[in-house]
């Protein structure tokens, strides 16, 4: 019978536990670009992206809204704009602007954070901010029908999409005239 040796362990220090913590989320950012990159091939390779698309979905077990989102950011940065301090979330956020890339350099060589990232580009487009002065995140405008109940809101027209809204999340909600 093999003999086991007793080997003691080193309890960490809360500052290697924290470092774990930064070194994980930072092989997450690289791995849904990674996972991205992948995805597209996936598409490329199928006749039907949506099939494509509905396939990731379903084996990485996440929304196809998610998918989006990793196939987006990945068509639109690839490994050239691919940088590892660079936070998932700041690709996110430059997508929703009218030129990811420009913002994306504009915000790395400021040093900008997320939130800096959408109060400058709000600011330069003339949008709303709010009373701490980030940008609006979701700006519904419609002249259909909408209606508001507890913990509802149904809005009926042909003019808003409401891809951006997530099922669970709360949204605060001005109505102006």
């Amino acid at each position: 019978m093999a003999k086991v040796e007793h080997i003691d362990v080193v309890p960490k220090t809360r500052e290697e536990i924290v470092q774990e913590l930064v070194d994980y989320s930072d092989l997450k950012d690289r791995l849904n670009f990674l996972i991205g990159e992948k995805i597209v091939e996936l598409i490329d390779n199928d006749n039907n992206p949506a099939t494509a698309k509905g396939t990731a979905a379903e084996t990485l077990k996440c929304t196809k809204r998610f998918v989006d989102q990793l196939v987006a950011v990945f068509g639109t940065f690839g490994w050239k704009l691919f940088y590892p301090d660079v936070p998932w979330s700041m690709y996110r956020a430059c997508l929703a602007t009218d030129r990811p890339i420009y913002w994306l350099e504009r915000a790395l060589n400021a040093e900008w954070s997320v939130r800096d990232l959408r109060r400058e580009y709000a600011e330069e487009k003339g949008e709303p901010l709010d009373e701490e002065g980030a940008a609006v995140k979701y700006v519904l405008k419609t002249k259909g029908e909408v209606n508001l109940s507890p913990g509802l809101i149904t809005i009926k027209s042909d003019d808003v999409t409401l891809d951006e809204f997530e099922q669970g999340k709360e949204y605060s909600v001005d109505i102006r005239p």
